[in-house]
This record gives structure tokens, sequence and C-alpha cells, in this order.
């Protein structure tokens, strides 16, 4: 532009803002990106308004571009640019074409709004990510108009009232959309990205990122330690050139928020044996792809101590459990869903089928002898414990220990035969002092279970029923039956913190009175 064309776009606006009555204020040439500041008068208001809450004068910036062409482009600093839109003034670019005459023929008033500040501070981004001192002074960036920017007919009045319409009638409303899109502006994906060294841990050796984190959404890893981290500024999906925040100590990555994505029934079934477990179901996607349905995403079924992980890739199945340590009181009923599951797994077959959401979903494909032979033990140990706690009506709130458990092993899998009145070999032999008259034949014999469960006794009344018959063991006698059948009295829960004690013979009593017409060998009692 030569300096002549250029005084002559200036001053055709100094001729409209003089005809218009707008305060027309010159720039310092080449210092403030823009030309021109005008003032506006305030919008009308309603006269019942008081002083103290009218607006203001209306201000914005406007750059005055001057050419003989009709090419709709020309370039513009974008050290001018950055000025336009960091400003928080509205501000306009104001085209004049003269086509070689002495008047403006056409006139064009391009707003620098939204569009315009996105196109401006995404190339400022890009210019910094490649070379962040560059002299923007030394760099152009074009300015386009078209028959919408027009004004029509080319005169103060128009360009007044398209001013007018642009701004608005409240100049701070204005300004704070202005800072609002300058503050957010290609931030609309991200806004920020974090660089940090992690310690992978045990057993995830040689595992993806995405399967790494998949795994943490999941809880199949709690927390990765990091090494320190930096973080960069994201803008238009361009990171800052330096980070914004270097943090150089040890930290941790934890997932703000891990919620099952829904609980449903999950049925297993191997062996002619079918089990019903509720489990939660925790969901991840290991693609970078948006999941089209459930089996894009990697599963974690979640007991209160087991889980099942489900793999896209399969449909295949791995199980992993925990016990709690042996003497923590734990309650029984939330045990028990893990024995099920494990009782199962070890069943003489070669893959457990499952079953979700109603329709077969995934085979949990297990070794020979993946389950040891100690936690499948304890697993039949809890699913005895089960049957008799609900014998006594009190499976809901009982608390075991793991430790007591396992020393009282046989006493839980026979009083368990026992509650089940199942068929069992067993034998029942008692020394007694008046075997004579004890006759020989069917008979039932009354005896009594203490089951420990945490700080409480379980006592079990039962008669054992069969063929018994007496025998002479010196001064002595032995009596001894082959047990074929079971009945059980109503259980007795007995806290040790309790200031009572059971009354074992009545207990016995109890037992005895299941007999029907059989004879009861009361060992407990003398004659």
């Amino acid at each position: 532009m030569s300096r002549k064309l250029g005084d002559l776009g200036e001053s055709v606006l100094e001729q409209w803002c003089a005809h218009t009555g707008i305060l027309c204020n010159r720039a310092a040439r080449d210092r403030g990106g823009w030309d021109f500041l005008l003032e506006l008068e305030p919008a009308p208001v309603a006269a019942n308004v008081p002083l103290d809450r009218r607006l203001g004068h209306r201000r914005c910036l406007v750059q005055v571009k001057a050419t003989d062409s009709d090419r709709g482009t020309c370039a513009m600093k974008l050290s001018n640019w950055l000025r336009l839109v960091t400003s928080p003034l509205p501000a306009f670019v104001l085209v004049l074409e003269f086509g070689g005459e002495a008047s403006p023929q056409q006139a064009y008033l391009i707003h620098v709004s939204e569009t315009r500040m996105a196109r401006v501070l995404r190339r400022l981004r890009e210019l910094s990510a490649a070379d962040p001192s560059v002299d923007l002074r030394s760099r152009r960036m074009a300015l386009k108009w078209t028959e919408e920017n027009q004004l029509s007919p080319a005169n103060a009045d128009v360009f007044v009232s398209t001013l007018e319409s642009a701004i608005g009638k409240d100049p701070q409303l204005y300004s704070a959309e202005k800072r609002r899109l300058l503050d957010s502006l290609g931030y609309e994906e991200s806004s920020g990205e974090i660089i940090t060294r992690i310690k992978i841990p045990e057993g995830w050796k040689g595992s993806s990122w995405e399967e790494l984190m998949a795994d943490l959404q999941l809880g199949l890893v709690e927390s990765l330690d990091t090494g320190g981290a930096e973080l960069y500024d994201r803008r238009f999906e361009i990171l800052s050139p330096e980070p914004i925040y270097v943090s150089g100590g040890p930290g941790k990555i934890e997932p703000r928020d891990r919620k099952p994505m829904t609980s449903v029934p999950l049925d297993l079934y191997a062996s002619g044996r079918r089990v019903r477990l509720e489990v939660d179901i925790f969901a991840a996607s290991l693609s970078k792809e948006p999941p089209k349905s459930i089996r894009d995403f990697k599963l974690r079924l979640a007991l209160a101590f087991a889980d099942i992980v489900i793999s896209p890739a399969g449909p295949t199945g791995t199980i992993r459990w925990r016990w709690p340590y042996g003497d923590e009181p734990t309650s029984l009923a939330s045990l028990v869903p893990t024995a099920r599951l494990l009782s199962l797994a070890a069943e003489p077959t070669e893959a457990v089928g499952m079953s979700l959401f109603g329709s077969a979903w995934a085979t949990l494909t297990l070794p020979r002898d993946a389950v040891p032979q100690p936690s499948v033990r304890m697993a039949k140990l809890l699913e005895w414990a089960w049957k008799i706690a609900r014998a006594a009506d009190v499976e809901d709130h009982v608390t075991v220990r793991l430790v007591d458990l396992w020393h009282q092993q046989r006493d839980f899998e026979l009083c368990g035969h026992v509650v089940d009145q199942r068929p069992f070999e067993g034998t029942f032999s008692t020394t007694v002092d008046h075997g004579s008259a004890i006759p020989s034949g069917r008979c039932g014999v009354p005896c009594l279970f203490a089951l420990r469960f945490s700080d409480e006794l379980l006592w079990v009344p039962a008669l054992l029923v069969g063929e018994g018959a007496a025998t002479a063991v010196g001064e002595s006698w032995e009596f001894r039956m082959e047990v074929d059948d079971s009945r059980v009295a109503t259980p007795v829960l007995e806290s040790f913190a309790g200031d009572s004690e059971v009354d074992q013979n009545d207990l016995l009593e109890r037992a005895a009175e299941l007999s029907g017409a059989e004879q009861i060998v009361r060992w407990w009692t003398e004659d």
C-alpha cells in the first residue's frame, strides 16, 4: 500500500466519523496494531433509568486498509492481529476499495469475531510450537472479505449502524464475552497434557500402555508410581513448546472415579453343576476408537475377594482371588461367593462356561490344578460353614476367622453332612457304664456340635440314627453305631462375651426329642 493511498483511506474514516458525531482518535503509526480508537455514543435508554445505571460510551478499535484492487484479500502483520484479538475492546478492519478513483467504490467492515479470533490464536500456537522466538512483525496472515462484509452503500450512516449492531448495547458484556473466548478457544477438546515417568508394576512387564491404563481403570492395578511430571498447555491440540509446570518429586496416578458399570447375576456351569453369583461389572476399552458394544471392553467381574477378567481378544476369562488374613474376622456372606467360584473352578473339567446378561458370554479356561488344594479346601469349608449358618438363620451377620475354620475342618464337614441330612459313612462310639441296659438294634444317639465363628460358638444339636450295639470292654461297655440318618434341632448361637452359658444337656434333650419311635441312647446321663 502506498503512503498516499493509506492516507486517503484514513481520511475517509475521519470524514465518516465527523459526519456521524463519533469521536475519532488516531493511533501512533506501527505501535498499536490499529489506526483509530472510535468512541460511540451510549446506547439509548429509557428516561426513568437513573444516571448511575446508564451505560457508558462504546469504544472500538478500527484498522483501515485501502486498496485499488478488488481481490478480496490482503495481508496483515501477525503482531497487528495479536493486538486486535487480545484487546478487550471490539476490533474491526475497514477495507476501502478505491479502484483508482478519489472516493471508495466499495467498503467492507470485517469484525474480529469468534471465528477470526480462533484462526489467529491457532496460527500463533502453530508458530510458537515451531519457533517460540519468532518476530510476529515479520509474519503475516491473510485478511479476507466477501459480500457478507460489504457496506452498502459505502457511507457513514451504514458504517455506524454496522458498528453498533456488532458491538451491542452493553460494552461491558461485550468485553466479558471476548475475554471468555480468548480464554476458551482451542481448549474444547483438552487443555493440557502431563508427561511423567511411570514405574511399571510387577507382573505387568511387557504390557502395552493401553493395557496398563485399562487395568488401572478396572482396579486390577491400584495405582501407578511416578517419578515427576511435566504439565504442557494444549491448545488446538498443539502443545506448548515448554512445560507450564514441573514437578520433580514422586507421585501416584490414581483413577478419580472407579465405580462399577452395573451389577448383574453371573451364571457359571461345569460338570453338570451350576452356580449363580452377583458380580459388579467394571469396563475399560483397550482401543483408541470408540467402543461399539460391550464386547469391545475388557471386563472385570468383581466379587468381594475374587475377580474374573475377560479380555475382548478372548472371549476367555482368567480368575484371581485373595483370602483375608487368617485371624481377621470377616463376614461369612462376603466370603461365600468366592468359595463357590473356586469350588466350581476345581471341578475336573477343562473349562467353566459363563453366562452373562442371559446369554453365553465366555469360557473360563483354567489349567489343571490352577486352584491350589489349600484354597480348594478352604472353599469347601466356607461352603459347609454357610450351610450350617443358614440352618441357624445367622448367615447374614455371622463372621469367621479362616484360621478357626482350618482347625475345625472335620467338625464343619461332619456337621455339614448332618445339617444336609445326606447319607454319609460314619461310626459313632462311646464308652458307657450301663451298656447292659442298651438294647441292640435301630436307635438314635443325640450329639452336640460346637463350631467356632470368630467370637461366637454355634451349638448344633443333632440326632444320629442307625444300627447300634453295646459290647463289654473290661469293666465298662462300648457302644458303637453305624450312622445312616441324621436330624437336626434348632441351633443356638452363643457369644463369648455373654454372661450366661448354654445348657448342653438341655440341647441334647432337644435332639433326643427328634427320635420318633426309635430308642434313645442318653450317653451323657447316669441311671
